[in-house]
């Protein structure tokens, strides 16, 4: 279902008081160990009122402007590359037949057993995170466009082939309008999964940003930066799919209305 701006900020509103009762409930129901569980007031704590709190809000929001920065990059290239190549496969049976067998089986490997082959390819750095970002981007945007491009209203095919159109012009003209829904979609779902795999590109790869910070509280037994880090990083993964929810909903309204 698509939310309006008003709706959604509502239900967001609602589901982060949900989310801090059933965080706050879970430790004090499951009697977990409060050396290493923390509660909300303790993150709170940490980024507002501690001593060094405003310290702790500058390498929070450090680190995670490099993890944003690099999730956005592999976002735009994984997308990119998904749509020419779902493009190909749609236009092109040779392409299809070359591309699927081997799009599957590097989709059946996990990323985390995929990021070192990676590594020893590209190298280590920014290059590497892109890489990592954009495959696990890639593979649902390659799906989920490809419906969409095939799914293309049977009448206006029929239509531009009795004119005489070319592949090409109703590609153009039917298929990559009729399949707009399926690519904000995959859009939409792709923003969390490219923010998951510059996380693990940082725990294994780079040794930077808003993963390399949990990573080092872990080993430092600085769980309130732990807990703090993965508050932050779950805030602007909502935000962002929020705000493609709400980017989605008024161009399917307006599309709707033209068609009207």
């Amino acid at each position: 279902m698509i939310l309006s701006a008003g709706r959604y900020a509502t239900v967001s509103v609602g589901g982060f008081a949900a989310v801090v009762l059933l965080w706050w409930g879970g430790i004090l129901v499951l009697g977990l160990d409060r050396f290493t569980a923390r509660t909300p007031a303790d993150v709170w704590r940490y980024l507002a009122t501690s001593a060094g709190a405003g310290a702790h809000e500058r390498a929070l929001l450090a680190a995670l402007s490099t993890t944003v920065g690099n999730a956005a990059l592999g976002y735009l290239t994984g997308t990119l590359a998904a749509c020419l190549l779902a493009g190909g496969l749609v236009m092109s049976r040779m392409v299809e037949h070359a591309v699927t067998p081997v799009a599957l089986v590097l989709r059946a490997v996990p990323l985390a057993a995929m990021t070192p082959v990676i590594t020893l390819a590209v190298g280590q750095g920014l290059l590497s995170v892109t890489v990592i970002a954009s495959v696990v981007v890639f593979f649902p945007t390659l799906v989920n466009v490809s419906l969409g491009l095939r799914s293309a209203s049977r009448p206006s095919l029929d239509l531009l082939a009795a004119y005489g159109a070319s592949s090409w012009q109703t590609f153009w003209k039917v298929r990559v309008p009729g399949a707009l829904e399926a690519f904000l979609a995959s859009s939409r779902i792709a923003v969390p999964s490219a923010i998951i795999g510059v996380l693990i590109a940082e725990w294994l790869v780079t040794g930077n940003g808003i993963g390399a910070f949990m990573i080092n509280a872990q080993n430092t037994l600085d769980y309130d930066a732990l807990w703090s880090a993965a508050l932050f990083i779950t805030l602007v993964a909502a935000l962002l799919y929020g705000v493609l929810s709400v980017f989605e909903g008024a161009v399917l309204a307006r599309r709707s209305v033209r068609v009207r």
